[in-house]
Formats: C-alpha cells, sequence, structure tokens
C-alpha cells in the first residue's frame, strides 16, 4: 500500500512534469517551425543571385531566347544601367565564390545562364558541361543550352 506522505509527494511532482512536458512540446514545435522556415522561406545564395539577375534584367532581356529562371522581359538590345552592372557583377562574383567552395549544378547553371545573358561563350558552355557532368536530367538546362547554341549562332551570321 501506499503510505499517505508518498501520495502528496507523487502530487506534488505531477504539476512539474507538466510544464516539462508543454516546454519540451514547445521546444519541439519552434524547432520544426525553423527548419520548416529554413527550408521553405529563405531563399540559398544562388536563388539570391538569380533574382539579383532578374532585377537587373526587369526592363528588357538581351538575348531572344528565354532562359530559364528569369522573369519576363521584353527582348532588348540595350544594355543595363550602371547600377544593374555593378548588381550583376557582384552577383557573379557572389555564384563563383559558391562554384569554388561548393561546386553544384545548380550553381554551374547560375553562372552558365550570366554568361549566356552577357554573350560570354566560352564561360557560358563551360559552366553547362560542367552543370551537365553533375545533372543530367535536368530539362532547364538543356533548354538553356539550347537557348545559348541559339543566340551563340545569331552572333556569327
Amino acid at each position: 500500500m501506499i503510505s499517505e506522505s508518498h501520495r502528496l509527494t507523487a502530487s506534488r511532482v505531477n504539476p512539474s512534469h507538466r510544464y516539462m512536458r508543454a516546454l519540451f512540446v514547445a521546444i519541439v514545435v519552434l524547432a520544426i517551425a525553423l527548419i520548416f522556415w529554413r527550408v521553405f522561406l529563405t531563399k540559398s545564395d544562388v536563388d539570391q543571385a538569380i533574382s539579383i539577375v532578374n532585377s537587373a534584367y526587369a526592363e528588357g532581356r538581351p538575348v531572344a531566347a528565354r532562359v530559364s529562371g528569369l522573369q519576363y522581359a521584353p527582348y532588348s538590345e540595350r544594355a543595363v544601367n550602371a547600377d544593374g552592372q555593378q548588381k550583376l557583377h557582384a552577383a557573379e562574383m557572389s555564384l563563383v565564390n559558391i562554384d569554388r567552395s561548393k561546386p553544384t549544378a545548380e550553381t554551374h547553371h547560375a553562372l552558365a545562364r550570366i554568361y549566356l545573358l552577357e554573350r560570354r561563350w566560352d564561360y557560358c558552355l563551360l559552366h553547362f558541361d560542367e552543370a551537365l557532368k553533375l545533372d543530367t536530367r535536368n530539362p532547364e538546362l538543356f533548354s538553356d543550352l539550347a537557348a545559348a547554341y541559339i543566340e551563340q549562332a545569331t552572333d556569327f551570321f
């Protein structure tokens, strides 16, 4: 049989167990929320660089072909302004640094798109080649590579 003093001690422990459970549940919910925020609501460095490219070419794109990952803008041969050029250079350097530390197909693809828009064919095709070595099943890569070949051909004719 349980003595009266033991029952009183057990009843005093129960509220703290409830608080500990509530605290544990709150911590788990907070951890899940932080993971969700980090995974789904924040942009990667590559996505941030592509956002910069999108803003620089918001008024017009310098190639006739559509490039994946870029918002629609009408075709325009005019160059971006000096502020846009600085932003593009910063985005390019950011991607180059990411590529040096941790090369991925996504980083190579982003660099290839930038070089495609700048008509720097050697770098463009080099990065498409590297991206395709790492990811052979990405249809956007093949589409953008085709766009690069089309635009390169128009430069020679």
